[in-house]
């Protein structure tokens, strides 16, 4: 075998063990041959510090703090992750074990890779932070699910999530395939496909004050406001415009820039790391 070939499967074989390791929180049988310690932290004084110190996390101040419980994770392979932090809810009633929100990874930006299988929540100069998100709400008692639900309202979305994340000056967070409204970002990312840059439709049009309409027997989407009204009719997943494309991704309509600068006759610029930047005044 040859010296590239060896090199290229030993790559391909820590990629792999890495989407394992990254891909969830571990389950108690596997912990020994992933984890190297797991600490409990204190969580009473509404904030934890990161493991290097020159970040931090704020925790909510209402009595939903009390459910929060947060451990620290080293994993045994130190070129995965700087740490993990495990965030459980812990229930109402007598009984039930916490159970499991999320999970945020704390990368360098050299540890970080793409192909994790974790939503990316912030990039700063040095650091990436990532989230594995729990699907299910595990408690069977009303008390306990209802306390798990509304923590995960708290903290169970990106959006939040990146909220509670407090940079020291100099770790100041880089916006990536973020939309901004004059000047302001917009929760919905943006998505790059082959080059052309798709926006939430829906989201920026809204924003903008204007009204969206779907109507699924016709596939047709209408956008109004005001005198303003405009449609368009989707056949399949995509639909070529004038200038511009809409595409139905993950159930939701994205359209291309084209559709704000031509459609809306709004200004609309793109920097060199995916960000747009629409203004309405």
């Amino acid at each position: 075998m040859s010296r590239f070939m060896s090199g290229f499967l030993k790559s391909v074989a820590a990629v792999v063990c890495a989407l394992l390791v990254l891909q969830a929180v571990p389950a108690r049988a596997e912990e020994d041959t992933v984890v190297k310690s797991r600490t409990r932290l204190d969580t009473a004084r509404g904030y934890i510090a990161g493991l290097n110190a020159d970040y931090s996390f704020n925790l909510p101040h209402d009595a939903s703090a009390r459910q929060i419980i947060i451990d620290r994770v080293i994993l045994r392979d130190a070129t995965m992750a700087l740490e993990r932090l495990d965030f459980f809810v812990a229930p109402v009633t007598a009984g039930p074990e916490p159970a499991p929100l999320l999970s945020l990874y704390v990368f360098t930006n050299y540890q970080w890779n793409d192909m994790y299988r974790l939503k990316r929540v912030l990039k700063s100069r040095d650091y990436v932070f990532a989230a594995y998100f729990e699907d299910k709400n595990p408690f069977t008692d009303l008390a306990d699910r209802t306390a798990y639900t509304y923590v995960k309202y708290l903290l169970g979305d990106v959006d939040r999530l990146k909220r509670l994340i407090v940079l020291p000056p100099n770790q100041t967070s880089l916006y990536e395939f973020t939309l901004f409204l004059n000047g302001e970002p917009l929760t919905d990312p943006i998505i790059e496909r082959g080059g052309t840059y798709y926006i939430p439709l829906r989201r920026l049009c809204e924003a903008m004050g204007y009204g969206v309409t779907w109507m699924a027997p016709k596939r047709t989407v209408y956008v109004i406001k005001g005198t303003f009204r405009y449609s368009f009719a989707i056949s399949g997943t995509v639909y070529w415009g004038k200038g511009y494309v809409v595409s139905l991704i993950g159930g939701r309509c994205y359209a291309s820039s084209g559709f704000f600068t031509r459609v809306l006759k709004k200004n609309l610029e793109i920097d060199e790391w995916g960000n747009v930047y629409v203004f309405d005044k």
